[in-house]
């Protein structure tokens, strides 16, 4: 059992409930230490996420309706598979990679971090992010290429202004603390405040972000990009980032988001 003087320090040092249902963490796990979790979310509500692995592994759109909840088995069969439209015309990026398909109960701790101010959410969702990404890459192989920094899809200096922060640097920020890679969030700026993309089509999206995004050429020019989001949904926004990125002589950007949208 856990001792009371541990589970006050505990009580300071996590979260007391769960992000979904609320019930308290350390009451529920108090068995054991090494069961408090720093992801703060309990088993039975992890089982309602529905995790992304049976996806094209180029863009990451799911590939199969019935795909089974947190079914680790369909990784490795998944992983080498790609859907019709990369087929036929390859993302100028190189590779993405997202945790969730975008619905209940991941789209609502998503629209909390990004509206109602939930800063605390990106923490516990970067965190599974990370481990996704250190499963899919193994970058403890010495010969896997590592990213030379991660960069957040940034927000025109309005909104964020509007908002009070950007959620996608909320994220990049946590993931560059666990996964240990440099955070470069001064490399691209939103030089035009567009209307929002979540109300456009997907031929209006790409047509909203035209020239939307610039490089700062005070900052170093990295090679290899991580490109970090909230949510992918047609993948406008990350087309046009990268192809800033490409463009000023990055060689190589993969795009890592908590959710894709079908």
């Amino acid at each position: 059992m856990i001792s009371e003087k541990l589970k006050k320090w505990l009580q300071i040092r996590l979260r007391n409930d769960c992000l979904i249902c609320s019930v308290n963490l350390i009451e529920r796990y108090q068995t054991s230490v090494s069961t408090v979790s720093a992801i703060d979310i309990c088993s039975q509500c992890r089982t309602q996420f529905t995790e992304n692995l049976f996806c094209c592994a180029t863009c990451a759109i799911p590939l199969n309706q019935a795909t089974q909840k947190n079914d680790s088995s369909q990784n490795t069969a998944a992983i080498e598979m790609m859907c019709g439209a990369c087929q036929k015309h390859l993302p100028l990026w190189s590779k993405a990679l997202t945790s969730f398909i975008y619905e209940y109960p991941v789209d609502r701790l998503l629209i909390a971090l990004k509206y109602q101010r939930r800063i605390d959410y990106a923490k516990c969702l970067a965190l599974i992010l990370s481990q996704d990404i250190e499963l899919a890459y193994n970058f403890t192989d010495v010969n896997i290429p590592k990213p030379d920094c991660i960069v957040p899809v940034p927000l025109h200096l309005y909104r964020e202004c509007l908002r009070g922060y950007n959620q996608a640097n909320l994220l990049a920020r946590e993931l560059s603390k666990q996964l240990k890679f440099p955070l470069q969030d001064k490399l691209i700026t939103r030089v035009r405040h567009t209307p929002q993309q979540s109300r456009l089509s997907k031929k209006q999206r790409a047509k909203n972000l035209r020239n939307a995004f610039s490089l700062n050429l005070k900052e170093t020019i990295p090679r290899y990009v991580a490109l970090v989001d909230d949510v992918m949904t047609t993948g406008s926004t990350a087309h046009a980032v990268t192809k800033t990125l490409l463009d000023a002589g990055v060689q190589r950007v993969d795009v890592w988001c908590i959710a894709r949208a079908e």
